[in-house]
């Protein structure tokens, strides 16, 4: 009689798990749909609302929707082997008014990655740049960065 009853819950605890699993892919799918705005991994489109602020403190500089960046002079890099296209971090900033920093903060929504990274101002080249990426949104990268130093789904560059 023992064995009837581990055997009818073992079929349950299954289930269980796997619609524990089920709820968590859920969740992740609408905080990816909340924070984005879009689903859609290869769409290209723009997210709803999605934008890079360039800030000097606590006083936004200028707020630049993805059309906005694309309206900007861009260039292709070669970053961990494969192509990289956007406009150079020093042209955004340069068009919100930016002339002089010592340190860059780039701030992002940290849904792949930390979210952070801080750059001196010797380190922001001609070769670094806001990526266009898949999902709509940009990501810096540069020649010479480690590649698990990127911040993707950038939202901010804070000048210092």
């Amino acid at each position: 009689m023992g064995d009837q009853r581990t055997r009818k819950a073992t079929p349950r605890r299954l289930a269980a798990l796997v619609a524990a699993v089920l709820v968590l892919v859920a969740l992740a799918w609408i905080v990816e749909w909340r924070v984005t705005g879009t689903t859609q991994s290869a769409s290209g489109r723009p997210a709803p609302g999605y934008a890079v602020k360039v800030m000097r403190g606590d006083t936004v500089l200028k707020q630049f929707s993805v059309a906005a960046l694309r309206a900007l002079p861009a260039v292709t890099i070669i970053a961990d082997g494969k192509p990289q296209h956007g406009p150079t971090v020093q042209t955004v900033l340069t068009a919100a008014g930016v002339t002089s920093f010592t340190t860059l903060e780039v701030r992002g929504m940290g849904l792949r990655d930390s979210g952070r990274l801080t750059l001196a101002a010797k380190a922001v080249t001609g070769d670094t740049i806001l990526d266009f990426n898949d999902r709509g949104t940009v990501k810096i990268v540069s020649p010479t960065m480690d590649w698990r130093l990127r911040v993707r789904d950038v939202t901010e560059l804070r000048v210092h």
